[in-house]
């Protein structure tokens, strides 16, 4: 009986991943470590990345009073890019043991319904996230990022096993704005690989789903089609 022969192309989607910090500080140490994120995710060659410069949009404290009165614009403009990534790339300082209120005040208002009839945290829900942060002290921000998580999941956002904490920030960048010592360079790049592989995944379940099928029907002529990204 001859082979079936089977041609089939399956067009995948680039996810979109947003890097930002949870630091509007001019110089931010943690501003930095995103945009060198950022960079890693590009050279990965299979995502849409954009950095988010919190400086750029100042938010109030939350409060429900305000948000009865109406979205601040640059609420909304945050959360729209929140809304259309498929992934983020969030580096946090450490406060007190904890995150920082920059942070948690952009996550507040941003995980609250903006239209009738929206869930909450719309926003990030089903997302994918990696997690770091680098602070002078000798831990790096490790304190914060466990707080961090816990409040990521509870908004339903999967955040990847993998993190890295940055300690001794003042002499963590070389003068190309990358982190000199390897071993955080080697977690930081798992963090960021692991994002952008399985905000790929996720961005393309109906494509895998095709692939699949394809590679079953085409078990005995070897040929499963192609892939393209776009």
């Amino acid at each position: 009986m001859s082979s079936r022969r089977v041609f089939s192309t399956v067009v995948l989607r680039q996810p979109k991943i947003l890097a930002f910090a949870g630091s509007a500080r001019k110089d931010s140490f943690n501003q930095k470590l995103a945009i060198y994120a950022a960079e890693l995710a590009k050279a990965e060659g299979n995502a849409q990345v954009m950095v988010l410069e919190p400086k750029d949009y100042p938010l109030p404290l939350y409060c429900q009073d305000l948000e009865a009165e109406g979205f601040p614009e640059n609420v909304l403009k945050v959360k729209q890019m929140l809304m259309e990534s498929d992934g983020f790339l969030i580096s946090s300082p450490e406060y007190n043991g904890s995150f920082s209120p920059m942070l948690k005040n952009l996550i507040d208002w941003c995980s609250r319904p903006s239209e009738a009839d929206e869930p909450m945290a719309i926003a990030f829900k089903g997302k994918v996230a990696g997690i770091f942060g680098t602070s002078p002290g000798g831990l790096g921000g490790l304190r914060g990022l466990s707080h961090l998580r816990e409040l990521l999941v509870n908004l339903g956002v999967n955040v990847v096993p993998d993190q890295a904490a940055v300690g001794g920030a003042f002499k963590a960048f070389g003068e190309d704005g990358r982190l000199t010592n390897e071993m955080h360079n080697n977690m930081l790049k798992a963090c960021v690989h692991e994002v952008v592989e399985t905000s790929l995944m996720w961005a393309n379940q109906e494509a895998h789903c095709s692939m699949v099928k394809m590679m079953k029907e085409g078990q005995k002529a070897g040929e499963y089609g192609e892939v393209i990204f776009p």
